[in-house]
């Protein structure tokens, strides 16, 4: 059993405490009628209050203190064991769906159209990229609403306040038609997107009201559902990559930077990265942005030598199959041992029974 002291958590709260905004993470999208070549961040890192909770966090995670799960405790008794051997999830998430859309691709047919089949193979998708980590999601009743200007991402604050169910722990999804960022006057940003979501808050408590996390949950353009329209993003990779920050994970590129001083995306054994990854590189060709020379992340066995970084990150190639990097669709793959611990430690701490 994952048991969580009053002194850590509290320290991870007050971390967070002044953070009382939804960050974004954007993935651009192609201009209509274009196809998808590469995904570009188009925001800022997460601010200073997320980035000291999650440093935190990177720091006393490998400590073996029955307080949190350690990348290493994660590995033996989850990520090595098969998937019919365990227990079950370590958390389930309640998981609601909507669907929005404008009138015209409210049809089926329509080029934007979500279809059941779609949303079933979407769920499916997400179920099995987490199951490896042993998170696991339960289903709520779909809804689906027609308004034009919420399919386009317009009118966010009254779209979730209308929309959304559940408390603080349960994820909601919006899966819009037209779905467009808008800078702080309202104009449309230059980058299309494929998907945006809201990190956690460490304000949030057991008393909190919903009108203080109207704004938490992923939002997913519908043309990136397996089958949809925005290929080669159209397998159900964007809604897994979303859920990840959703769940305090950032990419693995943060601050792209080869620094030995760098905390990246605060997860260890993430090998460093300074460039996202571009389409799907084959396996025996992997990019190694940061020049490290090691063929594979580095994990202290017999041969590979020092590793020439710190905790901050491993030495090794890019993270081309993971769901936190660029890659398209077909390239996902896998959450590290240190993201599935960071899912589950980040998930009690700041969204579990709130």
């Amino acid at each position: 059993m994952l048991v969580i002291l009053l002194p850590l958590l509290a320290l991870l709260e007050v971390a967070l405490a002044a953070s009382r905004f939804p960050y974004y993470q954007l993935i651009p999208r192609p201009k209509s009628g274009q196809r998808a070549q590469q995904r570009v961040c188009g925001t800022a890192h997460p601010d200073e209050n997320l980035s000291k909770a999650l440093r935190t966090l990177n720091t006393v995670e490998p400590d073996e203190n029955n307080e949190l799960w350690s990348p290493e405790t994660f590995y033996r008794q989850i990520l090595s064991q098969p998937l019919d051997k365990r227990a079950g999830a370590l958390i389930t998430v309640p998981l609601y769906m909507h669907v929005v859309s404008d009138a015209v691709n409210a049809n089926p047919g329509a080029r934007m159209y979500v279809s059941d089949t779609q949303l079933t193979a979407q769920y499916n998708y997400i179920q099995d990229a987490f199951a490896n980590i042993s998170v696991s999601f339960d289903l709520q009743p779909t809804t689906r609403t027609i308004n034009d200007r919420w399919a386009t991402g317009r009118d966010e604050y009254q779209m979730k306040q209308a929309l959304r169910q559940g408390p603080y722990s349960a994820l909601n999804v919006y899966i819009q038609s037209n779905f467009t960022v808008y800078d702080d006057n309202g104009i449309a940003v230059p980058q299309q997107v494929l998907g945006v979501c809201t990190l956690p808050l460490g304000n949030i408590t057991t008393t909190s009201t919903p009108d203080e996390y109207t704004y938490d949950g992923c939002q997913v353009l519908s043309g990136t559902l397996p089958g949809g329209a925005s290929a080669p993003y159209n397998l159900g990779g964007t809604a897994a990559h979303e859920i990840g920050h959703w769940f305090g994970l950032l990419h693995t590129f943060e601050d792209n930077s080869c620094a030995a001083n760098s905390w990246g995306d605060y997860v260890a054994d993430t090998p460093q990265q300074k460039n996202a990854t571009s389409g799907c590189p084959p396996r025996n060709n992997q990019p190694d942005s940061c020049d490290t020379g090691v063929p594979a992340g580095w994990n202290g066995s017999p041969g590979q030598g020092p590793n020439p970084y710190n905790q901050q990150g491993y030495s090794g190639v890019d993270n081309t199959r993971n769901f936190m990097d660029y890659s398209t669709d077909v390239c996902y793959e896998l959450f590290t041992a240190g993201q599935g611990a960071r899912v589950i430690n980040g998930y009690g701490l700041w969204r579990k029974g709130k």
